[in-house]
């Protein structure tokens, strides 16, 4: 084989890579494929525009924050983007069914349908197909419920968790804000213990409570991710809270349907799919995954699947020109964990860092401004206020 340097390609008419999901990852590949313009690109998702889920928290409490919220696929990807859902894959004939029949056929397949979370968080399961319009709309519906509300409790201790009860507290000072998790710790076990001791102290300076070890265990009698106001908690220590507003941060899964069956060898326990180190699904050449449905243990980043799409298109372009695959190297571990749009914590490969590195890659403007331009897309004109998690 050659040596894997050369980026150029010339048009490959029998080659038609197809990408299923239009996440950061999706779209960063599907973008850098078609300027490198060197076969045919398709990308598959139920709706009309990317939904940007790291700006969800800010969303949530900031009414102008929701123009950031959608790139329109059709700017983006032009004829290259398909609308659809797709439902079941044959990895043997090389063919995609969507739920409306239509049948796609690919070369390649590049696997990006991330992960499952509780909206506002992600755009799944009942508003999986909902256009921009109507998804802008629920968030702005979420945003008036949420910012009525006096008393808020969210339970899990992850990144969302703690990332959206900073900028709650940000834009609502007066409301009484609770994490509640079932850990010993906040966001990742990768954290350092100066980390966690930095981050809790943030936390008590917003006036942001944190119950450890404890979990709530009357949850299938509440209503979680709208407004209900004077809700008992009870958890197994024996507490009692009160919420008007209660957040449910956990229950991820991975989005798995279309391919499980067909792909059953190649899934993992948890559900992930298990890679090789150039980012192959294992036993399939030509199908690659790429983001959150990946095996690969690391802390994921904003810029995670950056990283991932990039390695793919090299590989892509190396088995067209008969060159060296490039091996996927996990970018430096790195824990980034906002409060707000000014206070934060950063850990750089177990070194702290204090506040600088996570307020400019998150609290400034939750990554908006990046990912429009790296999708080839303008950012739409808002006040700078909005991009400081003003009350609006």
């Amino acid at each position: 084989m050659g040596n894997g340097n050369s980026t150029q390609v010339a048009y490959q008419d029998n080659m038609h890579v197809v990408i299923v999901g239009g996440g950061q990852s999706g779209c960063y590949l599907a973008v850098q494929l078609l300027k490198s313009n060197f076969c045919k690109v398709t990308l598959i998702d139920p709706r009309d525009a990317m939904y940007h889920n790291h700006g969800a928290m800010r969303a949530a409490v900031n009414e102008e924050f929701i123009n950031y919220m959608f790139l329109p696929f059709a700017d983006m990807l032009g004829s290259s983007f398909q609308r659809g859902t797709v439902v079941a894959m044959d990895s043997n004939n090389k063919t995609l069914t969507l739920k409306s029949g239509y049948q796609v056929r690919y070369t390649h397949l590049v696997i990006a349908t991330g992960e499952d979370m509780p909206f506002p968080f992600k755009l799944g399961g009942e508003n999986a197909e909902l256009s921009a319009a109507k998804a802008a709309d629920l968030l702005n519906q979420y945003r008036l419920e949420l910012s009525d509300c006096n008393r808020i409790a969210l339970i899990g201790g992850g990144y969302n968790s703690v990332e959206m009860a900073g900028e709650i507290k940000t834009a609502f000072p007066e409301k009484e804000v609770i994490i509640i998790t079932d850990e010993d710790h906040l966001v990742t076990k990768r954290a350092k213990p100066a980390l966690q001791a930095n981050l809790l102290n943030i936390l008590q300076q917003k006036g942001i409570a944190v119950i450890h070890n404890d979990s709530v265990y009357n949850l299938e009698s509440v209503i979680t991710n709208t407004r209900a106001d004077g809700q008992v908690l009870k958890t197994k220590n024996g507490k009692v809270l009160v919420t008007d507003f209660l957040i449910n941060t956990e229950g991820t899964r991975i989005n798995n349907g279309f391919y499980e069956k067909d792909l059953a060898e190649s899934i993992s326990p948890n559900g992930t799919l298990d890679v090789d180190d150039y980012l192959r699904v294992k036993g399939h050449d030509n199908i690659y995954a790429v983001g959150d449905v990946t095996s690969v243990e690391e802390e994921k980043t904003p810029c995670t699947p950056n990283e991932h799409a990039k390695v793919v298109k090299a590989n892509l372009i190396a088995e067209c020109n008969n060159a060296t695959l490039t091996a996927y190297k996990a970018v430096m571990e790195v824990v980034l964990v906002s409060v707000g749009s000014e206070a934060g914590v950063s850990q750089i490969c177990g070194m702290q860092f204090g506040n600088f590195p996570t307020k400019m890659a998150k609290g400034k403007d939750r990554n908006s401004s990046s990912t429009w331009t790296d999708l080839g897309l303008q950012l739409p004109a808002i006040t700078p206020e909005v991009c400081q998690g003003s009350k609006v």
